[in-house]
């Protein structure tokens, strides 16, 4: 199994939790590879590269996979032509803001008038999938410009943190649910979720995490453009074979998925609780492969409209 993240990662943990269960399934063994290198290519263009015979599965996290693919040279893959057969979870980004850095007032009741009438802010990130929301977030708006939100690259989310408990950042737009845990709250205390009615699941996580988490479009983001900025950031993680992996071995796993949904999804979900305490229904997504199929597909077509933009995000 090739895991684009860190040992520890919250995407290496799920990948390990439901590889145990996938061992059992398919009457095999992994070996697990973290191969974190460039936001995650160098473990797509592995399992890209890899022989389609069934030895090999990839995690994917999308709004890395798909942008890389499109935009850097270095990209030996096509994103939809890997074989998608689970989705893990989805996820979204959000806008936090640190009461102890902020410069806004009262910033728990700021409304969308408000936060632009402060700008400009200075905002960390700590992946591509994050600067896309601090582009497109000010792209969309007419009431915003891009200098209204000034972008500091990291290399990773607790790197930012310390920034913004250091007093440099005024916050971060990041991963909802991974910034918000329950130790995190006091770094970051203005949560404003990028989902919209599309999505009721995400939009019930949003408002039901804490009496301050409320969805962009609750304050007052232009309702055209916050679905824009959902299409475009929305996410998800999940499992990929290689392009060449035979329609046989394909349906394989996804049979192996389906028989661990149906005969052990109160196990895997006490696992996963196991590791993510109160997050875990935000960590479990009973999907099919016809639906992470056609969500990559839509993310491609949505994101090949804004290839120079990522050009620009991957030179900066």
């Amino acid at each position: 199994m090739i895991l684009p993240t860190d040992v520890g990662d919250s995407v290496d943990d799920l990948g390990r939790i439901w590889g145990s269960y996938l061992e059992d399934e398919l009457d095999v063994n992994f070996s697990y590879t973290n191969n974190a290198g460039a936001g995650g290519l160098l473990a797509n263009n592995s399992t890209w590269s890899a022989d389609g015979d069934g030895s090999v599965i990839g995690v994917a996290v999308y709004n890395t996979l798909v942008p890389n693919g499109i935009a850097r040279d270095a990209a030996n893959y096509e994103s939809n032509e890997f074989h998608h057969v689970k989705a893990l979870y989805h996820r979204i980004r959000a806008c936090q803001l640190s009461p102890e850095t902020t410069h806004v007032e009262d910033h728990f009741d700021t409304d969308w008038d408000e936060f632009v009438a402060n700008a400009p802010y200075t905002i960390g990130d700590s992946g591509v999938h994050h600067a896309l929301t601090h582009h497109f977030i000010a792209e969309f708006a007419d009431d915003l410009d891009h200098d209204d939100i000034q972008s500091v690259r990291f290399g990773s989310g607790s790197d930012v943190r310390a920034a913004v408990q250091r007093g440099d950042l005024d916050g971060y737009m990041g991963g909802f649910m991974s910034n918000l845990s329950p130790d995190r709250q006091e770094i970051y205390r203005t949560q404003w979720g990028v989902t919209d009615e599309r999505y009721p699941s995400m939009m019930d996580m949003v408002q039901g995490y804490s009496d301050d988490s409320v969805t962009l479009g609750e304050i007052g983001y232009p309702q055209d453009a916050l679905e824009q900025l959902v299409d475009v950031t929305i996410d998800a993680v999940g499992f990929m074979l290689p392009p060449d992996t035979p329609d046989e071995i394909v349906q394989r796993f996804d049979d192996a998925f389906n028989n661990i949904y149906e005969e052990r999804s109160d196990e895997v979900f006490e696992d996963i609780q196991t590791r993510f305490g109160e997050d875990a229904d935000l960590m479990y997504h009973e999907g099919s492969m016809e639906e992470i199929t056609q969500f990559v597909e839509d993310k491609v077509n949505i994101l090949n409209e804004y290839e120079d933009v990522l050009h620009e995000i991957f030179d900066e």
